[in-house]
């Protein structure tokens, strides 16, 4: 019994101190091809305790809530979104909402660079099937990955030849 526990013990404290060298918490903006304005960038913020991970991202029409794990540097999350008129514009009919709302319906398995400042992997889109009739969902299946890509967002400090003399040092976003 005790070896037991000092073994889940063990394992946890591994876990939290992997976490402590693949920090997660913050905000992550996703690298998209093009120009995007600056407030139609997908942007998620997460937080992390141990291994555990769990976010969320604002979105006009509602929310998408992330929950998963990391181990060393790789990253699980789930992916389930919350909102009448987002799952609308999502493509969703409204006698299937109600059923669809707070499904997952997107996987992440992400990495985290070594620079801890980019996270590169995919994303698994969840089919949902459904009969029109009688608003029953028949499944819930994945689809091809997706490639995805995040940038940490943080303040980096400005190159010294960009601040003039007698100036206060600024911030490049």
């Amino acid at each position: 019994m005790w070896i037991l526990l000092a073994i889940f013990v063990g394992l946890v404290v591994l876990t939290c101190l992997l976490a402590l060298g693949y920090p997660l918490r913050g905000t992550w903006e996703r690298v998209e091809s093009g120009n995007q304005s600056i407030w139609e960038r997908d942007r998620i913020t997460l937080n992390q305790f141990g291994f555990l991970v769990w976010g969320h991202q604002n979105l006009p029409a509602g929310v998408h809530r992330y929950w998963g794990f990391c181990l060393g540097p790789h990253l699980f999350l789930n992916r389930r979104d919350y909102g009448f008129q987002l799952l609308k514009n999502e493509g969703f009919p409204e006698k299937i909402i109600p059923l669809v709302q707070g499904r997952i319906l997107m996987r992440y398995r992400l990495r985290l660079s070594s620079d801890r400042l980019t996270l590169c992997g995919q994303g698994i889109p969840m089919k949902v099937e459904f009969f029109e009739e009688s608003a029953q969902i028949k499944q819930i299946r994945p689809v091809e990955p997706v490639p995805r890509s995040y940038q940490r967002l943080e303040l980096i400090p400005a190159r010294p030849e960009t601040i003039s003399a007698g100036a206060k040092p600024v911030y490049d976003a």
